[in-house]
């Protein structure tokens, strides 16, 4: 894929806006995933002795023996997590322009 002509990605632009915010939200959403992770492994855990905690189910919101406060350090470390890195990707990607390629 060519660049655009005339685009200078060091420069504040709607397409790196766009690509921060979708990195934020890709972080939050890692950090979601590792939550349901850890809330499997606790509600297995907890199945493998005979004793589920009240309300040990995944749906919705309610994520089993988590509590909801767990749910929103997860999910706001994954977006301050991409808030970091996706400056450091733009910088590689668009300004650096390294690409990784197959060997032969």
């Amino acid at each position: 894929m060519q660049p655009e002509p005339n685009f200078d990605a060091t420069k504040p632009s709607l397409k790196k806006s766009v690509y921060l915010a979708l990195v934020v939200a890709l972080g939050a959403l890692f950090g979601f995933l590792v939550l349901l992770v850890l809330a499997l492994l606790v509600i297995k855990f907890q199945a493998s002795f005979g004793s589920l905690a009240e309300g040990a189910f995944l749906s919705g919101l309610v994520l089993g023996p988590t509590p909801v406060i767990l749910f929103w350090v997860f999910v706001l470390a994954g977006a301050v997590g991409g808030f970091f890195v996706g400056p450091r990707w733009w910088q590689i990607i668009y300004v650096e322009r390294r690409r990784w390629r197959r060997q032969s």
